[in-house]
């Protein structure tokens, strides 16, 4: 359901616990044969989240519109999929804006002969490198631009499972209730503790033990929305050499910080000083 049902255009969707969920529960099972992939793709992270046969296997998927599964005609509604176009916008990755939405966000991160000065510091390389490079996909066509876009922002293990893109995401060991199995058979969802009844299920997309560095920038870049400070953010800026977490406490609701790294330097302070003075005007 929508998570504000009172303001469903401006509400994100999720799945709710509609009774108590005890922590030796099946929350839900994906067969591999549901998911969208390419049997011959290895699955390596050579290439970060963009796996390009499961890009082009995702393409060919939504390019056949008389056999859809239900999960491709859901993608399809949502993006306005017909005859070979995507009329609905690309969605949310800014590898996808529109040119006068990159220039905006290209002026906000400060871009400069050297590049943005604050992150994600490559806010459009999916399209503009990974894809044409790297997978020698099309830069015009726009089925597959939408395809390798889905494949970057839904993938898990080089597999795009239905439904579980709808699972909320939190960095906040409170909040995550949830932990996510994959075998040879398909992906299965746990609870890791009690679940109550209205409570939304929450895992945590990042796995701090092999990406500690995608923060709360580099999810917005490859996932398409901000995380909210409720479920904790993280902040690398790294010319500033500064990482910290941002997180609104239980009880008072007032904005937490906390250092994750090295305390920051005069430098750095001065640095990121300029930036909100720049962003500021």
């Amino acid at each position: 359901r929508f998570k504000d049902p009172i303001d469903p255009l401006n509400s994100a969707i999720g799945f709710f616990a509609t009774r108590d969920i005890g922590q030796g529960d099946v929350l839900f099972n994906i067969p591999t044969e549901c998911a969208v992939y390419d049997p011959e793709d290895e699955f390596n992270d050579e290439y970060g989240e963009l796996h390009c046969g499961t890009a082009m296997a995702m393409a060919e998927e939504l390019s056949d519109e008389e056999e859809g599964t239900p999960f491709m005609d859901l993608i399809r509604e949502w993006y306005s999929v017909k005859d070979g176009n995507v009329g609905g916008g690309y969605g949310t990755l800014p590898s996808l804006f529109s040119p006068s939405g990159k220039v905006l966000l290209q002026k906000i991160l400060g871009y400069n002969g050297a590049g943005p000065s604050l992150p994600p510091y490559d806010s459009f390389d999916w399209l503009e490198g990974e894809w044409p490079n790297t997978c020698k996909g099309s830069k015009d066509d726009p089925i597959e631009l939408l395809a390798a876009t889905l494949v970057v922002q839904r993938n898990w293990g080089g597999k795009v499972y239905p439904l579980f893109d709808l699972v909320g995401h939190s960095r906040s060991d409170k909040l995550v209730n949830t932990v996510t199995v994959i075998d040879s058979e398909g992906m299965g969802v746990r609870p890791v503790r009690r679940i109550r009844a209205g409570e939304e299920i929450l895992t945590n997309l990042v796995d701090e033990s092999t990406v500690a560095d995608w923060a709360t920038p580099q999810v917005f870049r490859d996932v398409g929305f901000v995380e909210s400070t409720e479920r904790t953010q993280k902040w690398i800026f790294g010319r500033q050499e500064a990482e910290f977490l941002l997180l609104q406490s239980a009880d008072s609701k007032e904005l937490e910080f906390q250092w994750s790294g090295e305390p920051i330097s005069e430098k750095g302070v001065i640095d990121l000083e300029l930036e909100l003075d720049r962003l500021h005007e």
